[in-house]
């Protein structure tokens, strides 16, 4: 129970980054990674890790002043 626990806290950790740092696309991360958690589990492939490592990156950029 505690290993599942482990592996969706980690397939999420663009989301919970993104919510912990209050980022205003913190909604789209979320969207972006139900998608890439769907493809890597129905994949298991190259591109849902690619785009966990694209949403991480994302969710750690700070956001510009405009």
């Amino acid at each position: 129970m505690i290993y599942i626990a482990v592996i969706v806290g980690l397939c999420f950790l663009p989301t919970i980054i993104a919510v912990t740092r209050k980022k205003r696309s913190s909604g789209a991360i979320f969207i972006c990674n139900l998608i890439v958690g769907g493809l890597y589990l129905f994949v298991m492939g190259f591109i849902g890790i690619i785009g966990w490592i694209i949403l991480i990156i994302w969710s750690l950029l700070s956001e510009s002043e405009f």
